[in-house]
């Protein structure tokens, strides 16, 4: 019997208990802790991160970044991570950066991923998220959930009994609670008229004070968004006041995951595409790695993903090895090529490649490797198919529904299915596969970003 997703064990939940009765001084909590409760079923673990001798000492670091710049008055405030920054002509760009300057002047709040990039190639000046962070742990450190204003917590403690969960309830409403005090005091300087923002599921507090004052929450797409995604399934509906008010998504098939998602409406999604896509989509470049590597006749990027390592490297070793006239260059997330060359067995076929970066690399290969990272709805808008590895059922669970077109993505099974697939590879042009991707990554991102933003400006101002 195949396990149920994330989400959907999330509307089971739901179904059967009265969820929306977990409050704190009448505040619904249900939405903040399904988020938390929805990663650890994915995961088989508690992934809640809290404050710990390594991130206080990088908050310490970079405590004063752009510190001064906090306390000015801003028409929008955007609230994002140094990970979302692409490198364009020796400068690193996010996606704020393409607003136009009629729409005033906006600060730029970064949390490190892991770490901020040089200032000087910014393209606008940021003030780092750490001084955030650390008034919201001052405030943490002088709270106490008090009981008596919590209800509903038996109801926590049934759901996590019976689904062998672990939920820290005072650490997370507190958490909350000192967010929306940390905004409310910096909102005193900054009034903004809109805040736009990447993960709000992670930000909850930040989004309910600012629902509170009528200041619209636009969500930035940051990676997949489907009918798996347990954060965007949204089934009871309990309180809007958690959730944007747009979202901005890279094409329309998005959109069909709110049909019955109480996460947002479909009417308010706008389809804006990816800056970063447009740019590599026109980028003209020789291709390096074939001038390197000229012996082989066929070239695949291999996406890694730290938490599925050894599911994708325990089926493709087969293949690793048997491909001889392949060319599999391995492009890591978070650990080191020293790790993965301790870790696993390698062959002369396998190669990491330093010298261009993840998007560089799949545009300059033939095929596009991964389990269910967002590459995979990106390679194509790059011009590379997909060949993805149906470990644990994620590929099939994330892509099955989005990723229809079959000439250009394929989902193995197995190593011996993989090794059929590349050996039986069908070339076909790069504008093919562009073209069958149109619904999942618009084109025009500069002109559809600051025409949505016309529109969601015209609305909140009458």
């Amino acid at each position: 019997m195949k396990e149920k997703s994330a989400a959907n064990k999330l509307k089971e939940i739901e179904s059967k208990y009265a969820v929306e009765k977990i409050c704190y001084e009448g505040i619904p909590l249900w939405p903040i802790f399904r988020v938390y409760l929805g990663a650890q079923l994915i995961f088989n673990q508690d992934r809640l991160v809290k404050p710990n001798k390594e991130n206080i000492l990088k908050g310490i670091s970079y405590f004063f970044r752009g510190f001064t710049s906090l306390f000015r008055s801003y028409n929008y405030i955007s609230f994002t991570t140094s990970g979302q920054r692409k490198t364009i002509e020796d400068k690193f760009y996010e996606r704020t950066d393409f607003i136009s300057e009629k729409f005033g002047k906006g600060l730029v709040v970064e949390t490190p991923t892991p770490d901020h990039k040089s200032q000087k190639k910014y393209k606008k000046p940021v003030a780092s998220h750490m001084f955030l962070y650390g008034v919201e742990y001052f405030i943490m450190k002088f709270s106490r959930g008090k009981s008596k204003c919590f209800q509903g917590l038996e109801i926590v403690d049934q759901i996590v009994k019976e689904y062998n969960l672990k939920l820290d309830v005072r650490f997370l409403t507190k958490r909350f609670k000192a967010q929306y005090k940390t905004i409310r005091f910096l909102n005193y300087f900054w009034k903004t008229k809109f805040v736009l923002m990447t993960t709000p599921y992670t930000r909850y507090g930040y989004v309910y004070y600012f629902k509170s004052k009528n200041i619209p929450v636009i969500e930035f797409q940051h990676g997949v968004i489907n009918k798996a995604h347990h954060a965007y399934n949204v089934r009871k509906e309990i309180s809007s006041q958690f959730y944007p008010d747009y979202l901005l998504t890279f094409g329309e098939n998005e959109i069909k995951v709110f049909d019955d998602s109480n996460y947002i409406e479909k009417e308010k999604c706008f389809p804006i595409g990816s800056f970063y896509i447009d740019y590599i989509q026109q980028k003209d470049k020789k291709n390096i790695i074939v001038e390197k590597y000229p012996s082989y006749k066929k070239y695949v990027a291999v996406v890694l993903q730290d938490m599925y390592d050894d599911d994708l490297f325990n089926t493709l070793s087969k293949a690793f090895s048997d491909l001889h006239e392949t060319l599999f260059i391995l492009i890591p997330r978070n650990k080191t090529p020293d790790y993965y060359k301790d870790t696993f067995e390698f062959c002369e076929n396998m190669v990491f490649f330093d010298e261009l970066n993840t998007y560089e690399i799949i545009k300059m290969c033939d095929i596009h490797t991964t389990i269910n990272s967002t590459t995979a709805i990106e390679a194509p808008s790059l011009g590379t198919p997909n060949l993805l590895i149906n470990c644990r059922g994620l590929s099939r669970e994330y892509y099955g529904e989005i990723l229809t077109d079959e000439s250009v993505t394929k989902i193995a099974e197995s190593a011996d299915e993989y090794i059929d697939f590349v050996n039986n590879f069908d070339e076909m042009t790069k504008s093919h596969v562009i073209n069958s991707n149109n619904t999942i990554f618009k084109t025009g991102f500069t002109n559809n970003l600051n025409k949505t933003l016309s529109i969601i400006y015209e609305v909140n101002t009458k």
